[in-house]
């Protein structure tokens, strides 16, 4: 007989999100929504088509920056990978508590939510958040590109939590303004 786990949503924590591949062995770069100064998990859970899937970890090398590249089992070529870039990274909760990755912080609650402004509508997902200065901001995917949206009451008009949407209205060439700054990279 087949026993199969299934693993509930409640019971994880968002840690980070999968931001590009990297390399030509399957790697990837993972940006975690807080800063880890160790990690010894040997998995991470990913969603896929709706099922909360474990990925266990082959090698990982961690940066300063709150990245790292992952190297997980199984995955061993650029066509394996693509299918997981901008997927969110989730812990258990009982695993995440060793990092100091509470489930009821603001920034791991977010973490995968829609942010549609007023007046240009859907922008794209959180997939980070970006507190290393006084200003946070929300780290967005938007038409491939990431873009930074400070996180401030001023611009927030409601946050969503069943549908997990955060409502904006964001000043006029905000986002023009992120658009020209990573086209200039």
């Amino acid at each position: 007989m087949i026993y199969q786990m299934v693993i509930d949503s409640d019971d994880l924590v968002p840690i980070g999100y999968i931001h590009k591949q990297h390399g030509v062995q399957g790697e990837l770069s993972v940006l975690f929504a807080v800063d880890l100064q160790t990690f010894e998990s040997n998995f991470v859970i990913i969603e896929i088509e709706g099922i909360f899937v474990p990925f266990f970890i082959q090698n990982s090398i961690f940066r300063k920056d709150r990245s790292a590249l992952f190297t997980f089992e199984r995955i061993a070529t650029p066509d394996d990978s693509k299918e997981l870039v901008g997927k969110t990274i989730y812990l258990p909760k009982e695993l995440a508590r060793i990092y100091s990755l509470q489930p009821d912080s603001i920034s791991n609650q977010i973490i995968g939510y829609k942010i549609t402004d007023k007046t240009y509508g859907e922008i794209g997902i959180i997939e980070g958040i970006d507190d290393s200065t006084e200003n946070i901001l929300f780290i967005v995917s938007h038409h491939n590109t990431e873009v930074l949206i400070p996180a401030v009451d001023a611009f927030i008009t409601n946050i969503d939590d069943e549908n997990k949407e955060i409502l904006v209205q964001l000043p006029d060439g905000l986002l023009e303004v992120n658009e020209k700054d990573t086209s200039a990279e």
